[in-house]
């Protein structure tokens, strides 16, 4: 096989791959006016050196919620920078799905602020705040710091509070929260949102012309000219409108469609290449997903796929009990200690968040009562795939535990 002419006589139909990165900020913003519109109406006062307003943001995943807060939050330091004000300003960014306790965000926090990598494990969360402090004494002026997918912080009650209370001398701290989920602010204490006293902001899915609209600027920005067959853009525009206006998934999509023409040697993508993308795109997601959860996390979700393989469900969804006794017997299996019920409705709470699950509560009436039910967000044989490539469940025996489990929920409700 000759490599140089495998790579260098490939059919390539990106110009500039980046364009479809999913932290790429673009240059102007499509089908978000009304909401830079107002977001800058509160974040303006900073080119001025005063302080702005605490923000909540609230949208459903795709709506847009972060590039528009990263896109305003560059141009305010653009304009600072070359109009020569004489103000300090500094932005800082942490996504709680990477750093989700409130030492883990202080520590995150001051690593952005000092540019460089800090830890501070070991210490108590008194003196993960001091560090805090120095390191907002350093930069001064205004720090605006944003908490993407706020939602998934362990104890926002506490972060927040602290956060919006801190004092150092001429600094002046704001917080930005962005969250897929609608009650956020509702799980709150008074306490906390007396001292925050927020903004709220909620980013609406975007339609399929407004899709289009923005597939249409990524391509003429990131493709050849001419690399689209007509009808791509208005297909993967749809399909992600059906998707709750999903634009992170209208371009993963069309990124993925070029990339299967171009692994086909196609001079053009058309819609025949976007309805196979959709399925490598489906899966691909759920792996990406489930591989990066921790272990438990992982039990847990394995516990409702295999609950629906041993029959035991219903069309509502399967019995949050006897996914707790596949978790456990799944726990067994894997040498660890389960955690108690408690625990585990907490981390079924956490893959709700990550839209991996949704849970709901049946009447059964007023002998039997209520039932709490889990419905998998994706299909259970790619979930099990993607778990399998992990290695603690690699010699995972599915077929027996099955069986297994059949016999053993059936013991316990006889």
């Amino acid at each position: 096989m000759d490599l140089k002419e495998l790579i260098m006589g490939s059919k390539v139909l990106f110009k500039d791959f980046e364009v479809f990165s999913e932290n790429y900020i673009p240059e102007r913003i499509l089908g978000r006016e009304e909401q830079i519109r107002e977001l800058v109406s509160y974040l303006k006062y900073v080119v001025r050196g005063q302080p702005h307003s605490n923000i909540v943001i609230y949208g459903k995943s795709g709506s847009g919620k972060s590039t528009v807060v990263l896109y305003i939050l560059r141009e305010l330091r653009k304009i600072i920078a070359e109009d020569g004000i004489d103000v300090r300003y500094r932005p800082v960014y942490v996504l709680c799905r990477d750093y989700r306790s409130e030492g883990q965000i202080i520590e995150q926090i001051v690593s952005d602020l000092r540019g460089e990598r800090v830890t501070f494990k070991g210490w108590s969360i008194s003196s993960y705040y001091e560090k805090l402090r120095d390191a907002l004494s350093e930069v001064g002026g205004v720090v605006t710091v944003v908490l993407d997918e706020a939602n998934l912080m362990s104890k926002p009650n506490e972060l927040l509070y602290n956060l919006s209370r801190i004092y150092v001398p001429k600094t002046f701290v704001c917080l930005i929260c962005i969250s897929n989920a609608v009650d956020f602010i509702r799980s709150l204490e008074s306490r906390v949102l007396s001292s925050l006293q927020p903004i709220q902001i909620v980013f609406p899915p975007y339609t399929a012309e407004d899709l289009a609209e923005i597939l249409r600027d990524r391509a003429q920005r990131g493709l050849v000219e001419g690399a689209l067959d007509e009808g791509v853009i208005e297909l993967c525009a749809a399909i992600a409108a059906q998707s709750e206006g999903d634009a992170r998934k209208a371009i993963a999509l069309l990124k993925t469609a070029v990339q299967v023409a171009e692994n086909e040697g196609s001079d053009k993508v058309t819609v025949k290449h976007v309805k196979e993308a959709l399925e490598v795109y489906e899966k691909d997601v759920v792996r990406q997903t489930i591989t990066t959860l921790p272990l438990h996390h992982k039990a847990i979700i394995l516990s409702v796929v295999l609950c629906i393989e041993a029959g035991l469900h219903g069309s509502a969804g399967v019995r949050s009990g006897h996914a707790y006794i596949a978790y456990k017997n799944i726990c067994r299996v894997l040498g660890i200690d389960p955690y108690t019920q408690r625990r585990f409705t907490d981390f079924l709470n956490e893959l709700k968040e990550l839209e991996l699950v949704r849970v709901r509560y049946l009447s059964y009436g007023k002998r039997k009562g209520r039932a709490k039910v889990i419905l998998l967000e994706g299909n259970p044989s790619s979930i099990k795939d993607a778990i399998i490539e992990s290695e603690r469940f690699s010699g995972f025996d599915y077929q027996t535990f099955v069986k297994e489990l059949r016999k053993l929920v059936s013991t316990i409700e006889d």
